[in-house]
């Protein structure tokens, strides 16, 4: 708890922490757009989907997703898919430039068939990212002596995405679903205040993040080489409490309305075609937001080939190519002389391929993406590669 003494000074340190964003030099994070916003949003894909263009719905075959509970409903044995995610960024923001590295597991989903018709299911995914850090060096004269002041402002920490499923095959061709999300994490922001010659101060503050939203979903498959599909998510409101501090206010913010559609076909004998787009409504956090540069809605398109005709020795081996351009949601302030202010996007190009392992009781999928982000007046810039690697389990 921190001392009522120290508030004022932590209101100070806060505010100097937002202008010092603009200018300070960024170090290491999951993106530099972490310190944006309410961080840096992720989506709970496999590998397979991210080699694929990031398409988390409609693809072929019986399939885990997260984005619509309705794929869950025919899964023909509980299932499991585990995917581990390490990406690293290089970028700049005006004269400034860094790199970071991260890994995470951005996707834990679980299904269980039962009673023919029915499947449950329960996931883990990840959704923003708050890790950033930035470093902001000045002097000054204290009794006739410059000193040196470092002042650095870190946040540490995210949010996630439980959800509880239900899907329900209503026929051979059609399924419907629902799902519960609750949202939970955890943000500690810091303020680190060092004068040479003088002891550092430190003031930080612990946010405990909580929300309920609703989610539901269709898939059709009209056909063996066709399957369209698509899910709505909203209804979210996070709410941030301080760690057992009455005199620092709760923050609220309104979770967007989510939009998936998502189709695939099979050309030829060997080769499925799939698409996918979102629409998100991240305006209605807008003005909760003013105060770091406001959110906006945002759109995100992917096209994907998988090729499953090669083959190592009798073992086939799928091959994936995919794109996708997507808008971000959170503005970044520019620091270049004319003060422009923008957001930015990004678009990335991905490879995968997928194996079969245990006689088909587990599959193994690799992706590997290159990627941009900014753009526009964004004023900052930033490239980066990531790596996906998922395992699926189905019991037998």
């Amino acid at each position: 708890m921190i001392p009522l003494r120290r508030i004022p000074r932590l209101a100070a340190l806060g505010l100097a922490a937002a202008a010092a964003l603009g200018a300070a030099r960024p170090l290491a994070a999951q993106s530099l757009l972490a310190s944006r916003g309410l961080g840096f949003s992720l989506d709970p894909l496999d590998a397979r989907a991210r080699g694929m263009g990031g398409i988390g719905l409609g693809l072929p075959g019986r399939n885990l997703s997260l984005v619509n509970p309705a794929e869950d409903a025919f899964l023909p044995a509980p299932t499991l898919v585990v995917a581990f995610q390490p990406d690293q960024y290089d970028g700049t923001a005006g004269a400034s430039s860094t790199t970071g590295r991260t890994q995470r597991f951005p996707l834990i989903h679980a299904a269980f068939p039962f009673a023919h018709r029915f499947a449950g299911s329960l996931g883990y995914g990840a959704f923003l990212d708050q890790h950033w850090q930035t470093q902001a060096v000045d002097s000054a004269v204290f009794a006739g002596e410059k000193r040196e002041i470092n002042d650095r402002f870190s946040s540490s920490g995210g949010i996630a995405r439980l959800r509880l499923g239900a899907a329900y095959r209503i026929n051979d061709h059609l399924s419907v679903g629902t799902g519960v999300d609750l949202f939970t994490g955890s943000v500690r922001d810091s303020s680190i205040h060092v004068v040479s010659g003088f002891a550092q101060t430190v003031l930080s503050t612990t946010f405990a993040y909580t929300g309920v939203g609703y989610s539901g979903g269709v898939r059709w498959s009209p056909s063996e080489p066709l399957a369209i599909s698509a899910a709505v998510s909203g209804g979210a409101h996070l709410k941030g409490e301080a760690d057992g501090d009455s005199t620092i206010a709760s923050k609220r913010y309104d979770m967007p309305l989510s939009v998936d559609a998502g189709a695939s076909g099979r050309v030829g004998g060997s080769t499925v075609v799939a698409l996918s787009g979102r629409w998100t409504q991240w305006s209605k956090a807008d003005a909760q937001l003013a105060a770091s540069g406001g959110a906006r809605d945002v759109k995100t398109g992917a096209l994907g080939l998988e090729y499953d005709g090669f083959r190592l020795g009798t073992r086939a081996v799928p091959l994936r190519l995919g794109a996708h351009y997507s808008q971000l949601p959170f503005r970044w302030e520019s620091t270049t002389a004319a003060n422009t202010h923008d957001f930015p996007n990004e678009r990335a190009l991905s490879a995968g391929a997928g194996f079969r392992l245990a006689g088909g009781a587990a599959l193994g999928d690799l992706a590997i993406e290159r990627g941009k982000r900014g753009g526009g007046g964004s004023g900052m810039d930033e490239s980066y590669w990531r790596l996906a690697l998922s395992l699926t389990l189905l019991a037998r």
